[in-house]
């Protein structure tokens, strides 16, 4: 990913906050190419939308309840990945901005619309089988 440093020179699009763990560890390990990545994508949403972007899970600790059920680490322990609220035809622009920067990309959007969420990583092809798309059942 080519970084544009006038992007990355401005102010943070994200908070502190959405990126540290929510099981009470105050644990906030991102990865630093994975943060630059997020940026680009949130810098190339904000061009063209006001929506703002929910991230709902950022980084997690081993200890996290969705980490401790896995049997191997995984992309938000290693601070790779996040799921970003999202629904309707919002989701589809942000795919499509996403496929520029993640090297994976997993939707959600069964029950109510305010439980959607596209998660997005930037683990690499030794980390896990990437480019990679899927849903979540």
């Amino acid at each position: 990913v080519a970084i544009a440093h006038a992007v990355l020179d401005c102010v943070p699009l994200h908070h502190e906050k959405e990126m540290t763990c929510k099981c009470g560890c105050g644990q906030n390990k991102m990865d630093a190419d994975f943060m630059e990545r997020l940026q680009l994508l949130r810098a190339e949403w904000y061009k063209e939308n006001t929506r703002v972007l929910k991230v709902n899970s950022g980084f997690r600790c081993k200890n996290h309840p969705i980490e401790r059920r896995k049997k191997i680490v995984g992309p938000h322990t290693k601070g790779k990945a996040v799921d970003i609220l999202i629904s309707g035809s919002d989701a589809t622009r942000l795919f499509k901005i996403a496929k520029k920067y993640m090297s994976g990309i997993g939707y959600s959007f069964k029950g109510k619309s305010r439980r959607h969420f596209l998660h997005v990583d930037s683990l690499t092809p030794e980390e896990a089988e990437r480019p990679a798309v899927w849903h979540y059942k």
